[in-house]
């Protein structure tokens, strides 16, 4: 049950922090599958010639990408890129840190929430506390970090320390 002090992230958070990662993603994707065709000879119609080895090594790359981005920000921190401006952390339902198997869980979970219109997402509007589909399956969930206080260390600009 979320404590007062780190509740369940509401659902507009949630989506700004999807948004944001699918950028990321996106980013990440186009640029490994920019490298691999670059190092294959750096013609996509190279990719259409009799061996299927650049397509396959481009569809591993551009699924293992997204798939490491996630899995390493979830288990070293709790965060994604996206999921910072947003004040989001992912913790097991204990508030610890997240372990390599709940986190693939609720990658492969987080799939299926978004498969029928996000009604997995959806579904954290109904659930008493606030969580979707992903994390219950996963065993995890998304906390509300508060605001840096004005005042404490990290949160002047560099010109004022």
């Amino acid at each position: 049950m979320p404590s007062p002090s780190r509740p369940s992230a509401l659902l507009l958070r949630r989506l700004g922090a999807a948004l944001y990662d699918a950028l990321i993603c996106a980013g990440l994707v186009l640029g490994t599958a920019m490298v691999l065709t670059l190092l294959m000879g750096g013609t996509t119609s190279d990719l259409h010639g009799p061996g299927p080895a650049g397509r396959d090594l481009i569809r591993f790359g551009v699924l293992a990408v997204p798939v490491a981005y996630f899995l390493v920000s979830w288990t070293r921190g709790g965060q994604t890129v996206g999921m910072r401006p947003w004040r989001l952390r992912l913790v097991a339902l204990e508030g610890g840190p997240v372990p390599l198997k709940a986190a693939a869980v609720r990658l492969a979970a987080s799939l299926l929430s978004w498969a029928p219109a996000g009604l997995g997402f959806w579904w954290s509007l109904a659930d008493r506390e606030r969580l979707a589909w992903h994390d219950r399956l996963s065993g995890t969930r998304l906390v509300r970090l508060p605001k840096a206080a004005p005042n404490s260390p990290g949160s002047a600009h560099p010109e004022q320390q």
